[in-house]
């Protein structure tokens, strides 16, 4: 017996006892495999041709892994090297780093406290930390009790107040200056 299979899977081979082998196209859209997992699932065309499909999206969108294509196994995700930098979005919790299962983990959250009672501190997951001024009027302190009760300005600042006046000293050899920590004259 004469073995008509050609090994296409894109043609339908017959045996005629007049002509013999014969290998017409089979069905367009039939399916078929080239054996490559990486161009798609393959079709036989009207030619009787296997052509390949859209090839697979490998990458998982994570930042963390390699993302590959095998011939034969497809796709792969393999964890980057521990501690390679990655972004989850979130400026508020830290510089993220790549542990070892191939997760992006947050780090140490910012501190945001820039030491100004005229500013609100923040944190905004995009920008990061952020110090807009309190309203003007908010009570604060620049250390300097003669200078009298300081207040915020609105723009960030603290400005004095009105300041303590001594009055003069009745003595010719002593002055009266105000006490920085306490506000009061002395001598």
């Amino acid at each position: 017996t004469l073995s008509c299979d050609d090994g296409d899977p894109c043609t339908v081979d017959t045996c005629s006892p007049v002509d013999g082998c014969a290998h017409a196209p089979a069905p367009a859209g039939m399916s078929c495999s080239d054996g490559d997992m990486c161009n798609g699932a393959e079709v036989c065309n009207a030619a009787g041709r296997c052509v390949a499909g859209t090839a697979p999206a490998c990458d998982d969108g994570n930042p963390c892994t390699t993302d590959t294509c095998s011939p034969t196994g497809g796709c792969t995700s393999t964890p980057v090297t521990t501690g390679t930098a990655c972004s989850d979005g979130d400026a508020c919790n830290g510089t993220e780093t790549c542990n070892a299962s191939g997760m992006c983990v947050a780090g140490m959250a910012p501190s945001c406290d820039d030491s100004n009672p005229c500013t609100s501190d923040r944190c905004d997951r995009v920008m990061g930390c952020q110090h807009p001024p309190v309203l003007g009027g908010a009570p604060c302190s620049d250390g300097n009790a003669c200078n009298g009760d300081e207040t915020c300005d609105g723009a960030g600042r603290c400005a004095a107040g009105t300041p303590v006046t001594c009055a003069p000293s009745t003595t010719a050899c002593r002055v009266n200056t105000c006490d920085p920590m306490t506000g009061r004259c002395a001598l």
